[in-house]
């Protein structure tokens, strides 16, 4: 009978402890937003230019908790520089800029350009759920000149 009794109360505590389970003990959901400007990019090739330009992005971190978030560029054939990684805390933002460099003479077109953030870890820990944004963008190749290059 007294093993009966132990066992109901070790279920009935158990069962409330489900229940009541605190806020901090959940598992948290893991969220990511990016947005960049301009997403018109324009690459001088003339000569004595410098073959590059560049656009910012802004990740934003909606939740309460740190997050890691790994940056991935894809860049259509043109060479890229970005962070690979960072940390954005509980409701911030970080700005991080993306530059593009083409190679000379390249022949005018227009190439896509597209960012990626993926949260890898929130609060030290793989997260319970994916979580990505993305942003395309045009990298215009051309021939810009200034009116002091009109005036030669």
């Amino acid at each position: 009978m007294l093993k009966r009794a132990v066992f109901l109360l070790a279920l009935y505590v158990g069962s409330i402890m489900l229940v009541a389970v605190p806020a901090a003990a959940q598992v948290p959901t893991a969220a990511v937003s990016l947005s960049c400007a301009p997403i018109s990019i324009n690459v001088e090739v003339k000569p004595g230019s410098t073959y590059s330009g560049f656009t910012t992005c802004t990740a934003s971190n909606p939740t309460t908790y740190q997050e890691k978030i790994s940056i991935l560029v894809t860049s259509d054939g043109l060479a890229t520089a970005s962070p690979g990684d960072m940390y954005i805390g509980g409701n911030q933002e970080v700005d991080f800029q993306i530059s593009v460099r083409a190679t000379p003479y390249m022949v005018m077109q227009s190439r896509t350009l597209s960012v990626s953030a993926t949260v890898q870890e929130i609060n030290s820990l793989p997260p319970a759920n994916t979580a990505s944004s993305q942003n395309n963008m045009i990298v215009n190749i051309c021939l810009l000149y200034t009116s002091d290059a009109a005036d030669d």
